[in-house]
């Protein structure tokens, strides 16, 4: 797959609204798994790095 199918795949993608909906599922998936890792009662320092690292790859721009 060249640059050019690489971009016409994307834009496919985002007019079928399959970047919304990966997304959504992602944070859906974050917000459970942030649960139940609070759960587990941890440290605040503890807890918090999974969260930063989570949140930070499923925030993020294209």
């Amino acid at each position: 797959m060249d640059e050019r199918d690489a971009a016409l795949a994307r834009e496919l993608v985002e007019e079928a609204g399959g970047r919304q909906a990966a997304e959504q599922e992602a944070r859906r998936q974050v917000s459970a798994a942030l649960r139940a890792l609070s759960w587990a009662q941890p440290t605040p320092d503890t807890y918090r790095q999974p969260h930063d690292i989570a949140w930070a790859m499923t925030c993020r721009e294209s």
